[in-house]
């Protein structure tokens, strides 16, 4: 499968996505039904890190395909953390996250980033300042 969701960590508190070189939209959504399924019963945030390191193309017609993604994200959802992706990719991003904004009210916030693990301490450093 092109795209893959699991967890990251024994705590069940990081999600992580797992893209091939190429994928498409079918795919992706497969995996969020996924990740709906891991999520059920859980009521603590979680984080979700998207390795999109191998990935070199978008499928087309990103904007309208992430609208239909953002109706799926759960309230408990904590940071948004995505793993190299391309610089047009990250702007489709920021745009999405601007322009949905109301929808995806629950996101605490949304990185890029270099490495899995940058993003995992990101989500690190992020529970440390929710503790302290």
């Amino acid at each position: 499968m092109a795209v893959t969701v699991g967890w990251d960590n024994p705590e069940h508190t990081v999600l992580l996505y797992d893209f091939s070189e190429t994928w498409t939209w079918e795919e992706l959504f497969r995996a969020a039904q996924e990740d709906d399924s891991l999520l059920e019963g859980i009521e603590h945030t979680v984080h979700q890190i998207f390795d999109m390191q191998k990935t070199r193309m978008i499928p087309s017609n990103p904007l309208a395909r992430m609208e239909n993604l953002a109706h799926e994200i759960r309230p408990t959802i904590g940071l948004m953390i995505f793993v190299g992706g391309t610089l047009w990719f990250q702007t489709i991003v920021d745009i999405f996250h601007n322009f949905f904004l109301s929808r995806i009210a629950g996101v605490k916030g949304l990185h890029f980033v270099k490495s899995v693990d940058e993003g995992r301490a990101i989500i690190a450093q992020y529970g440390l300042e929710q503790v302290g």
